[in-house]
């Protein structure tokens, strides 16, 4: 497991070192623990055959799991990496698992799907403004 801190005020982004590491759930309906979603348990159910769901699910761990545990509870490798392009994530979060995972970054470049610019670009227009 890798912690970056400095990427999000108060929160540190984990990373596991390796996608194949991952073998959560991929079908059925799921229910994320409170640690991850503080809401009601029909809010943080998810049907995984809903592509938006899935989506979402991916989003939160993302951006919530405390350890590896979380990830590989959670998250699946195969799934991660057709999702990578599509996932609305903070660019700290982005940034470091792409820093991390290179092939990750790869796949959001060749994608039409991609939803955030990278990192660096998105520095410079802020910057730029």
């Amino acid at each position: 497991m890798t912690r970056w801190t400095g990427t999000r005020p108060g929160k540190a982004v984990v990373v596991i070192k390796d996608l194949a590491a991952l073998h959560g759930p991929t079908s059925g309906t799921v229910t994320l623990p409170h640690h991850l979603m503080w809401q009601a348990v029909n809010v943080r159910t998810f049907d995984l055959a809903d592509p938006r769901k899935l989506r979402r699910l991916y989003e939160i761990v993302l951006r919530e799991a405390r350890g590896d545990k979380d990830l590989v509870e959670w998250l699946d490798g195969e799934s991660l990496q057709a999702l990578w392009p599509s996932l609305h994530l903070p660019h700290g979060v982005r940034h470091v698992w792409e820093m991390s995972h290179p092939s990750l970054s790869a796949i959001r470049e060749a994608s039409p799907d991609q939803v955030n610019p990278t990192y660096e670009r998105w520095l410079a227009q802020r910057w730029a403004a």
